[in-house]
């Protein structure tokens, strides 16, 4: 997504302006905005194209962590999440012995962030 941004940013205002524009909602904007940082060359991303690709070719499976969790576990993700399919969420329950699961009606990443009243009805119960 961010790969063809014209990165260094000159100012503020052509970052919030690329920004908008890419993304879908004021909480993806916000998330984007909050990881420019200031340079002495502009406005850049925390993160770079090649770091988010290392951590794709590097990526390992940790399913088979999963069985060897013993303690209550919580997994929450967004509705429809690309980050975390079906099978994926689905193969996550099978494999933990004590869990809770829930999908929050939204399709937002930051489940926490997007609908903080949602979140924390599942969340404060886990914790009791």
């Amino acid at each position: 997504m961010t790969r063809d941004w014209p990165q260094p940013f000159s100012s503020l205002k052509e970052a919030s302006a690329c920004i908008r524009q890419a993304t879908d909602s004021d909480l993806s904007y916000q998330y984007f905005m909050n990881s420019l940082a200031e340079t002495a060359q502009g406005y850049q991303m925390l993160f770079c194209p090649q770091a988010m690709g290392a951590n794709i070719a590097y990526n390992v499976s940790w399913y088979h962590l999963l069985p060897d969790i013993k303690c209550k576990t919580l997994i929450i993700r967004a509705h429809n999440s690309e980050a975390v399919p079906d099978e994926a969420f689905l193969k996550m329950q099978e494999l933990l012995s004590e869990r809770s699961a829930y999908e929050m009606s939204h399709p937002h990443h930051n489940v926490h962030l997007s609908n903080p009243v949602e979140f924390y009805a599942c969340f404060d119960p886990f914790l009791i």
